[in-house]
């Protein structure tokens, strides 16, 4: 088997800055894909902006229910959001997790669905999701699987996690209260088994992340990738215009090692193939 490799950057329309720096990383590097935050003022001109100067790099959905205001008003979501109108912040999430409205969730996923098509013209090549949120809210990641059916797209993979044990591993890491480790992994899981199998990656390749973001680190992944098709999660970007949102100083490290050309060197020495989750169908069974 050959090694595919999809080098996904999270957070295109998070600012200027980092959507800069996600081209640039795409244009002088190895990253072949992205996800918009399409609820964002900035995304709007960030996928136009990939569109005409980048147009082999892919672009997906970045479902985001933790960050920035929802794409609907936020009188028709009111569960979703605080009282200036904004999501809840990750932590809250974690703690109202299970007292979302689930027609809310569906409404909102929805629409930051139909609002990516409005305005790229086109379906996104693949859905995720900002902080994984979408994932860990069963009505959420019931209304991305069945979109991900309807418009036969790819997600990011999560199929290490499809187990009991693993996803209260996953809540329990993610310090999420102990009512919610009780309950939803199990709600998950029936949902993943009552839709259809995704499409998505081997692997997902989470380390090149926070301490792990570095060009040592890169060259070690990329050394030892498996056969199969993997996705390496990144979050390239510069950080100058970038507002405080946990995630700064690492996303300029990412974009330096993603242009570094040993990076390169490693690609071509190991026969990666890079492609992006658009080209999935034509290597899925290869």
């Amino acid at each position: 088997m050959t090694k595919y490799l999809i080098v996904n950057a999270d957070d295109l329309g998070l600012s200027a800055g980092v959507s800069r720096g996600i081209l640039e990383s795409h244009l002088h590097g190895i990253v072949t894909s992205t996800t918009a935050m399409i609820n964002l003022p900035q995304a709007a001109d960030a996928i136009r902006q990939a569109q005409q100067t980048a147009p082999r790099l892919g672009i997906g959905l970045h479902v985001t229910l933790t960050y920035g205001a929802p794409v609907l008003p936020p009188a028709l979501v009111p569960s979703l959001v605080q009282p200036n109108g904004h999501f809840h912040s990750l932590e809250t999430f974690k703690t109202h997790n299970s007292w979302l409205n689930a027609a809310e969730l569906r409404a909102e996923i929805r629409a930051q669905f139909r609002r990516f098509v409005q305005i790229a013209g086109r379906l996104p090549d693949h859905l995720d999701a900002h902080h994984y949120a979408a994932y860990l809210n069963p009505d959420a990641f019931d209304m991305i699987l069945r979109l991900a059916a309807q418009y036969r797209l790819p997600l990011r993979s999560a199929e290490t996690h499809m187990t009991l044990e693993a996803m209260q591993q996953v809540f329990i890491g993610r310090g999420y209260p102990a009512h919610i480790v009780a309950s939803l992994p199990q709600a998950i899981l029936e949902i993943y088994e009552t839709n259809a199998r995704p499409q998505w990656p081997d692997i997902t390749e989470r380390e090149f992340y926070h301490e792990g973001a570095n060009l040592e680190n890169l060259l070690h992944i990329l050394s030892h990738l498996r056969e199969g098709i993997t996705e390496l999660m990144c979050h390239p970007g510069y950080i100058d215009d970038l507002p405080d949102e946990g995630y700064r100083t690492p996303r300029l490290v990412e974009k330096q090692a993603l242009v570094h050309p040993a990076v390169r060197e490693v690609v071509e020495r190991e026969g990666i193939r890079l492609i992006n989750f658009g080209q999935l169908p034509a290597t899925a069974n290869v």
